[in-house]
């Protein structure tokens, strides 16, 4: 027998359950994350962010790609190692170790004014 305190259904369709308390925090959190886009600030850390996991991402693959650990990449993009690893992970560098690991990869990067 189910506890009246704690009736479940399928949240959005998706097939979970969840409690009454458990929808009320993800509303919550709906509500506040739909707060948080209206934020401009907000807005700029996202758009950063997502740029720091497109360029991991691109220098990720084009060194895997290429056959290159991070020690010959390191060593062709003057930086270190660890450099390299932060960038993949997305962890961010200096523009300008960023740009010589791009131009060590042959990645082009273009900025663009939105």
């Amino acid at each position: 027998m189910t506890n009246t305190n704690d009736e479940v259904d399928p949240l959005q369709g998706v097939g979970v359950v969840f409690t009454t308390e458990q929808k009320r925090i993800i509303r919550t959190f709906e509500q506040l994350k739909a707060e948080w886009d209206k934020d401009p600030e907000y807005q700029r850390a996202a758009s950063e962010q997502r740029l720091l996991l497109d360029i991991g991402d691109a220098v990720f693959y084009a060194r895997q790609k290429a056959n290159m650990t991070y020690t010959e990449l390191a060593r062709r993009a003057e930086t270190t190692p660890y450099m390299i690893a932060k960038i993949e992970s997305c962890c961010g560098a200096r523009l300008d170790i960023v740009s010589r690991v791009l131009h060590e990869l042959g990645i082009k990067f273009e900025q663009v004014e939105e």
